[in-house]
């Protein structure tokens, strides 16, 4: 299964973080389906999913691949009650690939969880823009969210900056901590990365792919 977030925060960036999602969740649907594995893609908005049909053999790579594209992005995300509004996990295990910012109203970690409970081998790939890495602020600035709207006033000066950049710094190791303690992959990935060098220098450095 890929879970692919599809809220308004993943429209965002430049190279676009979503364009960039939807390509990765293509590249794992070919290569699961050319593995004769199934594949459903799972598109998390607001607290629901949308899940595809069941795609299987490679032959059903166009249908796999058109339901992606035509992902449309929006509302906010609440990962966990997401993953959790649909049964569609059954307990023999498998699969999942979560491709998301992790920017979520909820604690997405209870949705990881339930994940595991439900025997899935899971995948994380942390897709963020450069400009939320690095923003080019200065001065006066209104902050607006782009999933609720709420706004904030600040002024981008140094000393905020850098206090910025610590919290993404541990965001991420928030993130890796969590995550390697549970056994899972988690790849985060800025959306200027080729797809080459996503794939071929994160994704089997990391024995995601082999």
């Amino acid at each position: 299964t890929i879970f692919l977030d599809a809220s308004k925060s993943m429209d965002y960036g430049m190279p676009n973080k979503g364009a960039l999602s939807k390509n990765l969740a293509a590249i794992f649907s070919y290569i699961a389906l050319s593995s004769l594995d199934r594949v459903i893609v799972s598109t998390l908005s607001n607290k629901t999913q949308k899940r595809s049909q069941i795609f299987s053999g490679k032959q059903s790579f166009h249908k796999s691949f058109n339901a992606i594209e035509n992902i449309q992005f929006g509302g906010e995300t609440f990962i966990t009650q997401a993953i959790k509004s649909a049964q569609t996990l059954g307990q023999g295990g498998g699969i999942s690939i979560v491709i998301s910012d992790l920017f979520s109203k909820d604690d997405y970690r209870e949705g990881i969880d339930f994940l595991l409970y439900k025997k899935q081998e899971v995948i994380i790939l942390n897709v963020l823009a450069p400009q939320e890495i690095t923003p080019d602020l200065n001065g006066s600035i209104e902050l607006v969210d782009s999933e609720d709207d709420k706004r904030l006033n600040i002024i981008a000066n140094a000393a905020i900056m850098r206090e910025y950049r610590k919290n993404v710094e541990s965001f991420f190791n928030e993130n890796r901590e969590y995550f390697h303690r549970r056994d899972i992959h988690y790849i985060p990935i800025i959306s200027d990365m080729s797809l080459e060098k996503i794939v071929f220098h994160k994704l089997f450095k990391e024995g995601v792919l082999r």
